[in-house]
């Protein structure tokens, strides 16, 4: 039996760690971020951040508020949170 040429076997070596990297990058897609942060695709995310730049906040503080339970290492949404906090008293005309 004839022995394989070198071009073929780096051509079977490349499709195999080319099948890895692509199983590898699947495979850590799937899973949740260790980092603690909200991702970008969290629908109370998006959410909050809608009613932020609309002006509703008292809509966005009990979005804000689940987030940070659910997310507690993210400091923007604990940040984002705080504002929602400082700001609401005067929206409903209260002086601290």
């Amino acid at each position: 039996m004839p022995e394989p040429s070198h071009r073929f076997i780096r051509i079977q070596l490349f499709l195999l760690c080319l099948l890895l990297c692509l199983s590898l990058r699947a495979q850590t897609a799937a899973q949740p971020s260790d980092d603690g942060k909200a991702p970008q695709t969290d629908p109370d995310r998006k959410q909050a951040l809608e009613f932020l730049e609309n002006g509703k906040m008292v809509q966005a503080m009990p979005l804000f508020e689940k987030l940070c339970s659910k997310y507690p290492k993210d400091a923007a949404m604990w940040e984002r949170w705080g504002l929602q906090h400082s700001a609401t008293p005067r929206l409903w005309g209260i002086r601290i």
